[in-house]
């Protein structure tokens, strides 16, 4: 709740952070998103915006405008620096306490490869349907691949780290398709590990811009 409040407190994209600011806003949320961008490039200031106005209570954006800032990030603009969230549902305090507890190791363990998010589905009512999953059945999860904006919902409702660490093993490995909304066709060809530390937006659909993940492995 105290997230959901520093969100609501924020402007929709905070602007041309400087070193400090950007130091400071990495750790401003759970999970937070910098745009790295040319001040010139209006389009892609302008998609960034729309797609932070659509997510802004779920997370922070930023964007950096500042030459010697993006070089000292070691990024190339226009760049997107986000992880693969791993969403987790429960419907009650009791039962989001338990996922908390139960792979609290897990996540400690790879904070460096993906950010982990506990959600009351009824605070966010809509977000369940996003990711696949049926709105009435709990504990539930999925991941949210952002670099290439593709969801796998996790197909068992019993939680633990080893279930967890087998199935995300399958994602990675591409032995598990993503999940495709109702109505839309699209073929998977390049499923499979990956250790690229930078390609493509789709999330956005910002053209030729690129995410980094700090150099780790995708789940």
């Amino acid at each position: 709740m105290l997230h959901f409040a520093s969100r609501r407190a924020r402007p929709d994209v905070s602007e041309n952070l400087d070193a400090d600011a950007l130091y400071s806003f990495k750790t401003a949320d759970e999970t937070v998103f910098v745009a790295y961008l040319d001040p010139s490039d209006k389009d892609s200031f302008g998609i960034y915006e729309d797609v932070a106005r659509k997510y802004r209570d779920e997370f922070s954006f930023g964007t950096v405008v500042d030459s010697e800032v993006v070089e000292a990030q070691g990024v190339q603009v226009p760049a997107i620096r986000g992880w693969p969230i791993i969403y987790l549902f429960g419907a009650t305090e009791t039962e989001r306490q338990r996922l908390r507890k139960s792979l609290y190791k897990l996540a400690r363990n790879h904070y460096d490869s993906f950010t982990s998010v506990v959600v009351d589905p009824f605070q966010f009512p809509d977000l369940m349907g996003r990711l696949g999953l049926k709105p009435d059945v709990f504990p539930a999860g999925a991941v949210h691949q952002l670099s290439k904006n593709r969801i796998y919902p996790y197909p068992k409702q019993t939680f633990s780290s080893d279930a967890l660490q087998r199935w995300g093993l399958d994602v990675y490995q591409g032995r598990i398709k993503p999940w495709t909304p109702p109505g839309v066709t699209t073929t998977y060809e390049d499923l499979g590990p990956t250790r690229a530390a930078t390609r493509k937006v789709s999330m956005a659909k910002i053209p030729g811009v690129k995410i980094k993940i700090a150099g780790r492995d995708e789940l």
